[in-house]
């Protein structure tokens, strides 16, 4: 029957990919029923890989920078390193990353992909809900990197550097708000779809629990043990069965509707 196909003998089943699938990217989802999700290793080897690749070309386009010593090769690992945890703790992983960045720039090495590992960190604190967290580890990023430009630069690698311009510092709030912004989205859209789910699913038991209450009322039912005590009776569940391990009195129910409604 319809419901069955619906429900299967478990439950409501979630939406499926394809022309009508229902539901946030694989990649936007956040933690299930007060389950962390899994290490993110692929994407964070991914992103290792292009932010030690892509400095070592951007050290060539910024020669009045600092070389990319083993120190700062350390500094990019570690930076990214952490993004292993953004899900599982992503206060502390934006907080780290917006430390290791700063020091990074402080040390004099070449601007590049590691505000990547930072935009990175931010979008999943804000995605998980930690948005003070995310605006005070970009704002402690933003205002030390002021301090590095325009009044600690004389103090600090490389020799010889001067001030940079105002307009710079534009950019990189520009830069900061739109990271926030679209992690914002992200998470509203995120909130939305699992309320979506969470009425799909209700709607679904909804549906069962009406289709019950008619079964029970054709059979001449009150209620789940007397559907129970008629199984037995006409012989559609056996005794033995309820010894078996892993079998409840409500699978007992359910088997017992399924095989009336086909």
């Amino acid at each position: 029957m319809d419901e069955q196909r619906e429900r299967g003998p478990g439950g409501p089943l979630p939406a499926r990919g394809g022309p009508g699938r229902q539901g946030p990217p694989r990649w936007i989802h956040g933690p299930r029923d007060g389950v962390g999700r899994g290490l993110p290793w692929l994407t964070t080897l991914a992103l290792t890989a292009f932010v030690q690749i892509g400095s070592g070309f951007a050290v060539h386009a910024q020669p009045d920078r600092e070389p990319l010593t083993a120190l700062a090769r350390v500094l990019l690992l570690l930076a990214t390193a952490v993004l292993l945890f953004r899900h599982r703790h992503p206060a502390a992983v934006v907080s780290a990353t917006a430390g290791l960045t700063l020091v990074y720039l402080g040390a004099g090495f070449p601007y590049g992909p590691v505000l990547l590992a930072a935009a990175v960190a931010c979008f999943a604190a804000v995605v998980a809900g930690r948005r003070r967290a995310a605006w005070g580890a970009v704002g402690a990023l933003w205002a030390g990197h002021l301090l590095l430009s325009h009044w600690l630069y004389e103090r600090l690698p490389p020799g010889g550097d001067g001030e940079r311009p105002w307009g710079g510092e534009l950019v990189v709030a520009v830069w900061v708000v739109a990271i926030v912004a679209v992690s914002g989205l992200v998470r509203v859209r995120r909130e939305r779809w699992a309320e979506e789910r969470a009425e799909r699913a209700r709607a679904a038991e909804r549906r069962a629990d009406e289709e019950r209450l008619r079964m029970a009322v054709k059979l001449g039912a009150r209620d789940r043990a007397q559907l129970v005590v008629l199984a037995y009776e006409s012989g559609l569940v056996r005794s033995g069965w309820l010894g078996r391990a892993g079998l409840s009195m409500r699978a007992h129910v359910l088997h017992v509707h399924l095989i009336t409604m086909q």
